[in-house]
């Protein structure tokens, strides 16, 4: 075996106007991810290899650019122009779609979003359509190693060149990030449910909606709107673990990958799938050439992994007791042989926790305010500086979905410019702590753990957060219970 495995990860974005990305890791990794960007709008690509100096551009590592359209089959096609460039498609928009809009807030304004403009063909251009193994056959893409990441933003051409990309997403891919519509945009497009089978049959995951934008058939006056329809929006995929040794036959390789996948999950939020990857990666160690992989050990994102797999395997291991099958839902004619945990001590358990709750709850208004302010702090930490950095939608996507958002993570980048942000992310709010007292009455660390810490010290504030909402809530109730509950059979595990 050689070193020809790529240890950088490999991302190709099809559908790359301004630069933009799906897959987005914290600045510290930009040397270990190298970007493919294709995009089949000719006056687009010349416009980016004018302009490489844009707040987008600036975020990549040295992007390669393609001027490829991508497609199912090789041949000569109509791309529609529309008048929001970002619109354009193979496809022709579809006019019973004309009617919707999408509310989009850019403070402090209300706007309105309508789509019989939005979507006006201009123009109509002459294009090549290429699909991606062909591509790859023949030697047309400069750099050689297989994508690990594949995000396609194509205004309803997804399935068609996920379908020109069949080997190349078997024997590489380990993350899909593709637009989709619920709602039919342009005519005869593939549908979320379409997508869904077919990175099924291709051994993946839906991982879940990395963002989702409601629209809506009528346009009622202000004050009297409600919920909207999901439009459309942004999907993510993970390749099935399982599929992990007939794809990648040489445990060296395969090593590599489980690495990969640790980190793209990670970077998504999938924290427990990350550490089955890094599970399978260390079953493998015995099988690998220590020199074929060493290369592995000068990638930042690997000894992000390192660091957080210690952390993980310190944590003590505890999990909430086992819901089990109640008796409520048991049929009848099979009541089982003994009622579950939760049917003999849930309602007491629940009743000696509120107590514990309501004994912690301050008395006078004064600790109130300062629980506003510090609730006030955290908000504006976590919207300025915690969410932006982890947003997957670009910048010039959010400014037309979710204009909030853009204009949050415009103000990460200022902050992490001037150096404010790690400051930020290193702790919360100043403010004295007034989370409720149940916590120095079971014992909870309401802090961040060594593996939050990791995450946050990392760029990972979205995930740090998440994981240490889910790790309170749990702790809190597991560390309430009284010695009978919790040593009962079928509750909660600590060890």
């Amino acid at each position: 075996m050689t070193d020809a495995f790529e240890t950088r990860i490999v991302s190709h974005h099809i559908g790359g106007r301004g630069y933009g990305v799906a897959f987005n890791a914290p600045d510290q990794f930009r040397t270990d991810i190298v970007h493919v960007l294709y995009e089949a709008d000719a006056e687009s690509v010349e416009e980016m290899l004018d302009n490489p100096d844009t707040p987008q551009g600036r975020l990549l590592e040295k992007p390669i650019l393609l001027p490829y359209c991508l497609g199912k089959t090789d041949g000569p096609a109509k791309l529609n122009v529309t008048a929001n460039a970002y619109a354009s498609s193979l496809l022709q928009p579809n006019d019973s779609f004309f009617p919707f809009y999408c509310e989009i807030a850019i403070h402090p304004a209300i706007y309105d979003v309508t789509y019989d403009d939005m979507l006006e063909v201009v123009k109509q251009a002459e294009v090549e359509v290429r699909t991606l193994d062909g591509l790859f056959a023949a030697g047309d893409i400069p750099f050689k190693p297989l994508p690990d990441v594949l995000s396609l933003d194509t205004q309803g051409m997804e399935r068609d060149i996920m379908q020109g990309a069949e080997n190349t997403i078997r024997a590489g891919v380990l993350a899909i990030s593709t637009e989709i519509e619920i709602l039919s945009m342009y005519r005869g497009q593939p549908l979320l449910g379409d997508i869904l089978q077919q990175l099924n049959e291709f051994g993946f995951y839906f991982a879940g909606f990395t963002n989702t934008h409601d629209v809506s058939p009528y346009r009622a006056p202000v004050g009297l709107r409600g919920k909207g329809f999901p439009g459309f929006g942004d999907a993510l995929f993970l390749r099935r673990l399982d599929t992990m040794a007939g794809s990648f036959p040489d445990p060296a390789e395969r090593f590599i990958k489980l690495k990969k996948m640790a980190f793209i999950a990670i970077n998504f939020g999938h924290v427990e799938y990350a550490l089955q990857a890094l599970e399978g990666a260390r079953a493998l160690e015995n099988e690998v050439d220590p020199a074929v992989v060493a290369p592995l050990a000068e990638r930042r994102y690997f000894q992000f992994l390192s660091t957080f797999d210690a952390a993980a395997q310190a944590v003590r291991r505890s999990f909430p007791p086992i819901f089990g099958i109640t008796k409520e839902a048991r049929p009848k004619e099979a009541p089982g042989t003994a009622p579950t945990w939760y049917d003999r001590h849930h309602y007491a358990a629940a009743a000696h926790y509120n107590e514990l709750v309501a004994a912690g709850v301050p008395s006078d208004t004064a600790p109130e305010l300062f629980r506003l302010m510090d609730k006030g702090i955290e908000r504006l930490r976590y919207l300025l500086v915690v969410e932006p950095h982890h947003l997957s939608g670009r910048i010039r996507h959010l400014v037309r979905r979710d204009p909030k958002k853009a204009v949050a993570k415009l103000i990460y980048y200022g902050l992490n410019y001037v150096g404010l942000a790690p400051r930020l992310l290193a702790g919360r709010a100043a403010t004295p702590a007034l989370a409720p007292r149940i916590d120095s009455l079971t014992g909870v660390e309401s802090g961040y753990s060594a593996v939050e810490s990791v995450l946050l010290n990392h760029g990972f504030g979205v995930t740090a957060e998440l994981v240490r909402e889910r790790r309170l809530k749990a702790e809190r109730f597991i560390r309430s219970l009284p010695a009978e509950m919790a040593a009962d059979e079928g509750g909660p595990v600590e060890g």
